[in-house]
């Protein structure tokens, strides 16, 4: 008897055209539209607050728009330059990756324990048994993956590959970038507008005259402020992640159709319009937790920062421990939902059901499919945090030149404002493109997953890479995968 096929392969399946988790999609638009309502209704009279009278000239709120906007174009090239530098340096950044978070962790031990003891702190070393330990725990897992590295240095080769055969699915990541910095933008109006409504907090009208600028000042509630941004920023990074993760099934349908060297037109257009309409159920139900998860642990990150600006460090490292807890949890599901998205996008599955595919695979391949996308991740942060930073310093020179101070009225220090919202921006916009490149591995995997000779007839050469690249390191799952013949099979 032949061996029965795991229910990770579903090769022979038709994909579904159907709308699936629709209760998700309607929860998901009511708040969208209700965040534009708010940015159409309370936005302006923030912006016209924190307008100069006497000027023409975009200031205050409106300018740190303007400038944030102009780093959101400098992101968008930065990005693009960083998926060709992953496909032709990808081992390399694999390493420099491993290696930088090794080193962050050493002059964290040291810089944290210099900072207690100086403050005469009986307890200033355990900074240092903290950030020690993990440097360690990182040293010894790259020692254990070294192997690896190179595995999924073909991966991302391939992948690369795959989106580079197909512009369009570029033009498309371009354009949902424009989709999720129109989004950020929104919010951004939407959620300070309304706290300003609320009077959460409140611009005094000498901000509005030029002549009395050095007396304004912005008066805020704290407690009322966190908690309406606790909801407010759920939203944002449930509207985010729909963005970004419609990408990653766009890109899904694409690869799946470039794999079997489909014919048909328009393919990668195809994929998108299925993302948007009869996948965006199940995208808005697996993006949900993740925001949830985001937006706990940005409020937990702020009360950390508050409670060190007032040196209650034991406070703080709570809170920075908890939050460190839940974002390890929020990576998990990330992990998890990537290639549940990957299902979604190539066969059109419920994300219930998609999920329990993922199950299967990962009962059949162990932790190979989690250390192969973990490696690979690490060079996709890396990245969001080189764009980030990049656009960083970008917006900060911008505000930094000589007569620009008057455009920021009541802000003591506009660089760092505006270098904050950039860097989101940078790390946002780069975050969005990294899901292309993202997305088209974890479908890879997926794909050779399912049906690895298949590869021999339709991609012949990147079936020779991959196949050398899974007998030397994992030849075991590789073989009980039917990527060869089994001997026990008649």
């Amino acid at each position: 008897m032949a061996q029965q096929r795991d229910s990770y392969h579903a090769t022979g399946e038709s994909p579904r055209r159907e709308c699936n988790d629709v209760f998700f999609l309607l929860v998901f638009l009511g708040l969208f539209v209700m965040t534009i309502v708010f940015a159409g209704s309370y936005g302006p009279s923030l912006i016209t607050a924190s307008q100069i009278q006497s000027t023409t000239a975009s200031t205050g709120f409106k300018a740190v728009l303007h400038y944030v906007a102009y780093c959101g174009l400098l992101a968008i090239g930065a990005s693009l330059v960083w998926i060709l530098i992953m496909m032709f340096l990808g081992e390399m950044l694999i390493w420099v990756t491993l290696a930088a978070m090794i080193i962050l962790n050493i002059v964290a031990a040291i810089v944290f324990s210099k900072q207690m003891y100086d403050r005469n702190l009986s307890y200033y070393w355990w900074p240092a048994v903290v950030f020690g330990t993990i440097a360690l725990l990182i040293l010894l897992y790259s020692i254990c993956v070294r192997h690896r590295v190179k595995f999924a240095a073909k991966h991302l080769k391939v992948a690369g590959c795959a989106l580079f055969r197909m512009p369009m699915s570029m033009l498309v990541g371009v354009i949902m970038v424009g989709v999720q910095f129109a989004w950020g933008i929104t919010w951004v109006v939407g959620a300070f507008g309304l706290v300003y409504h609320q009077k959460y907090f409140q611009i005094n009208d000498y901000c509005r005259n030029q002549s009395t600028i050095d007396q304004c000042k912005v008066d805020i509630k704290y407690g009322p402020l966190l908690g309406t941004m606790f909801g407010m920023l759920i939203i944002f990074y449930w509207g985010a992640s729909v963005v970004k993760n419609i990408v990653s099934v766009t890109i899904a349908g694409t690869v799946a159709s470039w794999k079997v060297n489909a014919a048909a037109p328009c393919i990668t257009m195809s994929a998108w319009l299925r993302a948007i309409t009869l996948n965006l159920g199940s995208i808005c139900f697996g993006s949900l937790i993740v925001a949830i998860l985001e937006a706990i642990e940005a409020v937990l990150n702020t009360l950390s920062a508050m409670a060190s600006a007032t040196d209650n460090c034991i406070a703080a490292c709570l809170l920075a421990c908890i939050s460190c807890i839940i974002g390890c949890i929020r990576s998990w599901i990330e992990t998890f939902n990537r290639f549940a998205y990957a299902y979604v996008g190539i066969h059109g599955y419920s994300f219930m059901t998609a999920g329990q595919h993922v199950s299967a695979l990962f009962a059949a391949k162990g932790w190979t499919a989690i250390v192969n996308d973990d490696l690979t991740g690490k060079v996709f942060f890396l990245g969001n945090l080189a764009v980030g930073a990049l656009t960083a310093w970008f917006g900060m020179s911008l505000v930094n030149r000589p007569g620009h101070e008057v455009e920021f009225p009541g802000l003591k220090d506009p660089q760092y404002v505006v270098g904050f919202g950039a860097f989101l921006v940078g790390f946002i916009v780069n975050n969005v493109l990294m899901s292309l490149m993202s997305s088209a591995v974890t479908t890879i995997f997926v794909l050779w997953a399912e049906d690895p000779l298949g590869w021999q007839l339709t991609q012949p050469e990147h079936y020779a890479e991959l196949h050398a690249a899974w007998m030397e390191i994992y030849p075991e799952e590789y073989n009980n995968g039917y990527g060869k013949a089994n001997p026990g099979a008649v």
